[in-house]
């Protein structure tokens, strides 16, 4: 067989050794130079989001006889971005396996499979990369992504989550998300002041950030202070407006400022947003109560009672 894959015959002595060994090299040079311009092109058609062009070229690649760990991650890579999530995380496991001092390969499959929520999974290869790269503030943040959903085998995972995602503004105080979680995490400690200043830290860099607004106004309202808490949510409103959950924490501001009007304008479109948020349905029945309205009160409690019995 006239091509790179032709081996060597021990029957035909030393002198056909040389010689195959010399046409060897003639013979895989183009090879590699193909091997080398197929991956290329799959790193530059997955780059400008070309991606069944770039599953075609690593393909080719592959269908070389490739063990190059590059290349099963770039083939990953591409069918992770076409949702193909299981054939994506072999060849990213792959890749990890080829190259496991690589911590990019063990990110990249530990990334995937927190997207494909096979959280347990993940835990080994995030691990792994922040072993080999301490200094990647990306590894360490799914790392604390992974030990917040409560999913994986471990104790104390809140600690551990809250370990990871300090580190991560350690690392890069300015990282999306990092002190939105360190935020909740203190929320759900029960350390407030901490969770505020969290809060307000992602809200600094990331204005644009609506969820963590409403996550603080929902703790200014639960510390009594209606008031800022409606600077932030109004500003959330604006930018979620199809938001129930927002909508719902204006109106219980209103209530608490004592502007009952409002405070009924603001749950009646949290209702009609979502008429399944019980929460908006007995504040809406409470306030009517107060101001004399039973009809209106009974049919908002009655709701309310349906709702939370189907929970």
């Amino acid at each position: 067989m006239n091509d790179c894959r032709t081996r060597w015959d021990p029957r035909n002595g030393v002198n056909s050794l040389v010689a195959w060994l010399g046409w060897l090299c003639l013979c895989c040079s183009p090879c590699l130079a193909q091997l080398d311009s197929y991956y290329l092109e799959a790193l530059s058609k997955y780059r400008s989001g070309e991606y069944e062009a770039a599953l075609a070229a690593a393909q080719a690649v592959l269908r070389q006889g490739s063990r190059d760990a590059a290349h099963f991650h770039i083939y990953g890579l591409t069918l992770a971005k076409l949702e193909r999530w299981d054939e994506a995380i072999k060849n990213l496991q792959e890749a990890a396996a080829l190259s496991p001092e690589t911590s990019s390969y063990h990110y990249d499959l530990a990334l995937i499979l927190t997207d494909a929520r096979r959280y347990e999974e993940a835990l080994p290869p995030a691990r792994r990369s922040v072993d080999l790269d301490g200094d990647n503030a990306k590894s360490h943040f799914v790392l604390g992504l992974i030990y917040v959903t409560g999913r994986v085998p471990v104790e104390n995972f809140g600690q551990l989550a809250l370990d990871q995602f300090q580190t991560v503004v350690r690392l890069q105080p300015a990282f999306p998300f990092a002190h939105y979680h360190l935020g909740k995490l203190y929320a759900t400690y029960g350390r407030a002041e901490k969770a505020i200043e969290e809060f307000s830290k992602e809200l600094e860099f990331h204005p644009a950030h609506s969820a963590a607004r409403i996550e603080l106004g929902e703790l200014l309202i639960k510390l009594n202070d209606p008031e800022l808490a409606l600077e932030q949510l109004l500003l959330a409103e604006k930018a979620l407006p199809s938001n129930s959950q927002a909508r719902l924490l204006i109106g219980k501001a209103y209530w608490l400022s004592g502007r009952s009007d409002d405070a009924v304008g603001a749950l009646r479109k949290s209702v009609a947003l979502d008429i399944r948020n019980a929460e908006a349905h007995y504040l809406l029945g409470r306030i009517h109560q107060e101001a004399g309205r039973l009809r209106l009160a009974r049919e908002h409690l009655g709701l309310f009672e349906r709702l939370k019995r189907k929970k």
